[in-house]
């Protein structure tokens, strides 16, 4: 991949109303342009605005059903690479305060595609460790 991919889409990614969408359709959902709107506290003019770019950026796939636009991820790609983004640096306090209950929730229990790896993902790990149930290996490659 060129610097030049990476580079785009970080750009997609770090404007704060798209990186509340993305991570509210983190769940596998599909949504309207509407809720998403709602979900980042903008318009439905600046929402549109935004989904485009992530469109055309490939971070988003869109499906109309009558005159209904649906907006999901481009796939589970852009699932792994929103965790392993959340994953880097600490939580900041903007994110504590983020206005969108979806996102909240998210922060909550991370539920992408194949895992759980928020507060309840940790918990459950750690119980299932000191039960036994599992073990603990190296890091994976």
């Amino acid at each position: 991949m060129g610097q030049h991919n990476i580079a785009s889409v970080a750009h997609l990614i770090a404007e704060p109303v798209r990186s509340v969408m993305l991570i509210t359709l983190a769940d596998g959902r599909a949504l309207s342009a509407s809720a998403l709107a709602q979900a980042a506290g903008v318009t439905a003019q600046t929402a549109s605005s935004h989904l485009a770019k992530l469109l055309d950026g490939g971070l988003l796939s869109v499906e109309s059903k009558g005159r209904y636009r649906y907006y999901r991820l481009a796939g589970p790609h852009v699932s792994h690479l929103l965790e392993s983004l959340a994953s880097v640096g600490p939580v900041t306090p903007a994110w504590r305060t983020t206005p969108s209950r979806p996102a909240q929730a998210l922060r909550f229990a991370r539920c992408c595609y194949d895992h759980l790896a928020g507060q309840i993902g940790v918990a459950v790990t750690q119980s299932m460790l000191t039960r036994g149930l599992i073990v603990e290996a190296g890091e994976r490659e």
